[in-house]
């Protein structure tokens, strides 16, 4: 499998049906695997956590959820050794290419495989497999809801998705997983703390496969409205998300100022 480093952290080069092939294999082969589904954010956290990079680093999988990272992997495949002068019309042209030119943008990375299309995608894929899934984690019900809504949708067996609310601190959330014995864990803790829980205690979860995914539950189950499609197409979720959550607006400045900066001043 190809991956293309950013920031020291290897990204795999993949499509949705490429991630849904490798889960396949990971269930056939019993053994706990740990998808990250990675945005600018998360690799920021990493320079600063050691356990954060260390579950980047041993992961089966580290999808590029965010555009910042199709971004980065095709500056970086362009950027110049030498003077910082010199690589700053290859990041002009490649900031303005993510509005404007994605197909040029996506030579190295080929697409963007998101937490919540990918939740979508394997949820889906789950009526013709049969795979078990457990909702775990978010808040104000929104695993329940998320799980009610993906089963109603897929015509999925009521004792086939299930979902259970239990926060990272209590055992009872690991117990709640071996007793369903799932195929695939879907985990919400929110990043980093989900990344860090499923590192912490892959082997105890004994699940094939293992995706935090964020904020997820709380799009697919209307608690929070997604970007429109046109927003999403012009790469502007991080504008939706300061509209709907003013609060978020430390962190999006971290992904669209201060991880680009980084990524120019890297060697």
């Amino acid at each position: 499998m190809t991956t293309v480093k950013i920031l020291d952290i290897p990204i795999s080069a993949v499509t949705y049906g490429d991630v849904l092939l490798h889960i396949e294999d990971y269930i056939a082969s019993g053994k706990p695997h740990h998808i990250i589904t990675v945005n600018p954010e998360i690799i920021l956290h990493s320079q600063k956590n050691e356990t954060m990079r260390k579950a980047l680093l041993s992961s089966s999988l580290n999808t590029p959820d965010g555009i910042g990272l199709i971004w980065a992997s095709k500056f970086n495949s362009l950027k110049q050794s030498g003077s910082l002068i010199s690589n700053i019309p290859i990041f002009l042209v490649t900031a303005f290419a993510v509005v404007c030119n994605k197909k040029w943008l996506s030579s190295q990375l080929p697409m963007r495989v998101t937490g919540i299309d990918l939740v979508e995608q394997i949820t889906k894929k789950a009526y013709d497999t049969k795979w078990k899934i457990l909702f775990l984690g978010a808040k104000d019900g929104a695993a329940q809801l998320a799980c009610n809504t993906l089963s109603k949708k897929y015509n999925i067996p009521t004792n086939q998705f299930i979902s259970s609310d239990l926060n990272p601190t209590d055992p009872e959330a690991i117990k709640a997983v071996k007793d369903f014995k799932p195929d695939i864990l879907l985990v919400a803790y929110g990043s980093p703390k989900q990344e860090i829980f499923i590192y912490s205690n892959l082997e105890k979860l004994a699940t094939p496969v293992v995706i935090g995914v964020g904020g997820s539950f709380d799009f697919i189950s209307g608690k929070t409205m997604r970007a429109p499609k046109f927003m999403r197409s012009l790469s502007l979720e991080w504008l939706w998300r300061i509209i709907l959550q003013p609060s978020r607006i430390a962190r999006i400045v971290r992904a669209v100022v201060v991880f680009p900066l980084k990524v120019l001043l890297s060697k």
